[in-house]
């Protein structure tokens, strides 16, 4: 991560975007020394791995959603927030789901198969956030669970890459 990039508490996806426009100060508290600004940024990424699922769980959030849309055209694995295309590979899928949660895992495992391949960075994204979802019965979390399958194409069937308990859809 360079200097300039501005580090995160790592919720990411579906399970974190939602619950952000409905919560005030959510990347919380910046403070101006290094140690207490990383002691506040694992604080704040403990409390969001309790918090984002909690409030998704909130029946007047979650029983209104029922279709969860992925736009993986482009895979920036890369840069954070920043548009950089250079650190960025064309996936061209839209992915379709009823579960969050796997679609958010779905999209971790990618990026970090992009990074291995480009051998950008390695990055940790706090799994307890989506494992806690899962233990909220929001979605699964374990990838050997979720089951991804593709549209029919005309003269083609329909294929799947795992087996599992959850379905997500992809269209290439």
């Amino acid at each position: 991560m360079s200097r300039k990039e501005k580090p995160r508490a790592n919720g990411s996806g579906l399970s974190r975007s939602r619950q952000a426009g409905s919560i005030d100060e959510f990347d919380g508290y910046r403070p101006r020394d290094q140690s207490s600004f990383d002691a506040a940024l694992q604080e704040q990424a403990d409390r969001l791995a309790t918090a984002v699922p909690e409030i998704y769980a909130l029946t007047n959030l979650s029983e209104h959603v029922v279709l969860n849309v992925v736009d993986a055209l482009i895979c920036q694995y890369e840069g954070g927030e920043r548009g950089l295309l250079h650190y960025s590979s064309a996936l061209n899928q839209i992915r379709v789901s009823g579960d969050p949660v796997a679609l958010d895992m779905l999209s971790l495992k990618e990026l970090d198969a992009q990074r291995q391949a480009t051998k950008a960075p390695e990055v940790r994204p706090n799994i307890e956030l989506y494992n806690n979802a899962a233990l909220l019965e929001l979605g699964v979390s374990n990838l050997k669970k979720i089951k991804v399958e593709f549209p029919r194409q005309p003269g083609h069937n329909a294929t799947t890459a795992q087996q599992g308990d959850s379905k997500t859809q992809r269209s290439d």
